[in-house]
């Protein structure tokens, strides 16, 4: 038999439980736009956006992310990691960095990453990434959100060619000339091997500009550059340092044999006409080369000492070749 006591005890369960309830309801009635919104959010998005708990397992992700990674719904990534998704040297290089975020709380910001499109092209993205904390205060994940940067990229990359490069050859310029000459000077002195730098002068492209026009001195410029790529080593420099001035920087073991060999070379392959309609267009040049010393600190130096070799070789008669 129930008694007073318990009845009542029983109705002021039941009152809280119902307290409970609406509460419950009144909250889920506040967080349901929310959950709307989040969705809606994920799904039509562009960026890509992704959370991870401690283990670096997909929990949830935008509708673009999932598309990317070859997967119809997000669903499909929880659980997974990179590693089931990326090329291993991509998934090494995220997990490295949200390694931090995870283990340590850092704060990741403006983070360049690559990834490959649909297309097998690789792209990259700017990513942000942000620690997740639980109600006791620890970290229990990560969330991010990557936006693609690949045009950027293309477009930094294209400003910093144009600084770089000479428009018309495609060559390396004076200023990149000025960087790489230090390097290599310094790299042939760790390799204990000879720096030697080639001053190239066209000795007729005057003449040509003034019976043929420009556009056919340009395509003279244009077909010494190419040639001067074939007669000289990929770990060489070419530079069009002027007008009708080119510079060849190279390293080399022997010299003596090599200095020959190339300007040799150079000169062969350079004195070979241009066909121009039903007309040849005669090219020669005048090759001057200086080698570095232990003396020798800067590329400036060296410029004026093969200079100077270039104008004694034109003083005998023009395309050829004298070293210092």
């Amino acid at each position: 038999m129930v008694t007073d006591s318990k009845l009542l005890s029983l109705q002021h369960k039941l009152k809280e439980q119902e307290q409970t309830i609406a509460g419950l309801r009144d909250r889920l009635s506040a967080i349901e736009p929310l959950y709307h919104d989040y969705m809606a959010l994920l799904a039509h998005t562009p960026d890509f956006i992704y959370i991870k708990n401690h283990k670096h397992q997909f929990t949830s992700t935008s509708d673009a992310f999932a598309r990317l990674t070859g997967h119809d719904c997000w669903q499909q990534l929880v659980g997974k990691t990179d590693f089931d998704i990326f090329p291993a040297e991509h998934a090494h290089r995220y997990f490295n960095c949200e390694k931090a975020v995870i283990d340590a709380g850092e704060h990741l910001e403006d983070l360049e990453e690559p990834y490959y499109g649909d297309d097998g092209e690789l792209r990259w993205v700017s990513s942000y990434k942000r620690p997740i904390h639980d109600d006791t205060g620890r970290i229990c994940g990560l969330v991010g959100i990557s936006r693609d940067i690949t045009h950027r990229k293309r477009h930094e990359h294209q400003i910093q060619h144009l600084a770089t490069h000479d428009q018309l050859t495609g060559l390396a310029n004076r200023h990149m000339l000025e960087e790489v000459g230090v390097e290599l000077m310094a790299l042939s002195r760790r390799l204990k091997h000879q720096f030697c730098l080639f001053f190239i002068d066209l000795d007729n492209l005057k003449q040509t500009n003034d019976y043929y026009g420009h556009d056919i001195g340009d395509e003279v410029l244009v077909t010494v550059s190419r040639r001067l790529e074939k007669t000289f080593r990929m770990t060489d420099v070419i530079c069009r340092f002027g007008g009708d001035e080119f510079i060849v920087l190279t390293i080399s073991k022997d010299p003596e044999w090599d200095v020959r060999r190339f300007g040799e070379s150079a000169l062969m392959q350079l004195a070979k006409p241009l066909p121009v309609g039903q007309d040849w267009v005669p090219i020669s040049c005048s090759i001057g080369v200086a080698v570095a010393t232990e003396l020798d600190s800067n590329i400036e130096d060296l410029i004026q000492r093969a200079d100077r070799v270039m104008y004694r070789a034109k003083a005998k008669g023009k395309g050829r070749v004298e070293v210092e």
